[in-house]
C-alpha cells in the first residue's frame, strides 16, 4: 500500500488514517442500509446514535423474522464482520500506539503491553474497505427485498420463495461482488454470484 511511496517514519500515521477513513466509508453505507430497513419497518432506533451503538440495531434488523431468509443469510455475516472490524478500528485509534524506532514494521501501545505489526493495520484498512463495498451492495438491493406496503406485486414476490426470490438473491450477491473495481480487482462474497436469467456481463 505504501511501499516506496512514504518514508517509513510516516507509514504508521498513514495507515491509521486509512483505517479511520475506511471505517467512515463503511459507516456511511451501513447507515444507508439501516435507513432502508427502517423505512420498511424492520429496523428501529435513533439514526443519530454512534456507529458502534447502531451496529447492534442493524444486526437485530437483519436477523428479524420479517427479514426474508435469503437476504438474512447473506447480510448477517457481513454485519458481524463490520462489528468486528469497527472494534479493531477503535482499538487501533484509542490505545495510543507509537511506532517502534528500533523496529520500523512494529508499533506498541502506551496504555498496555502490546505490540502489533504494521501489516496488521494494512489488513484492517483493507478489510474495512472491502466491507464498505459489501454493505453498499446490501443497501442498494435492500429496497427490492423490503418493498413498500402499497406495492402488492412486489410483496407477493418477496415471500422468500419462487423464482423472483431466487433472482433477488442472485442480484444481492452480484451487487456485493461485482461493483468494486478498486485496484483492478473484483471483491465479493464467497459462493456463487451468477447473474439472474436474461442478463449477461457483455
Amino acid at each position: 500500500m505504501t511501499d516506496g511511496v512514504l518514508p517509513p517514519r510516516f507509514e504508521f500515521s498513514f495507515l491509521v488514517g486509512e483505517v479511520v477513513r475506511n471505517d467512515v466509508f463503511v459507516e456511511t453505507e451501513t447507515r444507508v442500509l439501516w435507513a432502508e430497513m427502517a423505512t420498511a419497518g424492520v429496523a428501529s432506533g435513533n439514526s443519530a446514535t454512534a456507529f458502534g451503538r447502531l451496529l447492534p440495531l442493524v444486526r437485530k434488523a437483519v436477523m428479524d423474522e420479517r427479514t426474508p431468509t435469503p437476504f438474512r443469510e447473506v447480510a448477517v455475516p457481513v454485519v458481524q464482520a463490520v462489528q468486528e472490524a469497527h472494534r479493531e478500528r477503535n482499538s487501533l485509534v484509542h490505545d495510543q500506539w507509537v511506532q517502534s524506532p528500533w523496529s520500523p514494521g512494529e508499533v506498541r501501545a502506551l496504555r498496555r503491553p502490546e505490540r502489533r505489526q504494521l501489516s496488521e493495520l494494512r489488513e484492517v484498512a483493507d478489510r474495512l474497505l472491502e466491507l464498505t463495498w459489501r454493505v453498499r451492495g446490501l443497501a442498494v438491493i435492500a429496497p427490492a427485498w423490503f418493498p413498500r406496503e402499497d406495492d402488492d406485486e412486489a410483496n407477493d414476490a418477496n415471500d422468500g420463495g419462487g423464482a423472483d426470490a431466487d433472482d433477488l438473491h442472485q442480484w444481492t450477491r452480484v451487487a456485493m461482488g461485482f461493483i468494486d473495481y478498486d485496484g483492478n480487482q473484483v471483491r465479493g462474497t464467497s459462493g456463487p454470484a451468477s447473474l439472474p436469467p436474461g442478463y449477461s456481463r457483455e
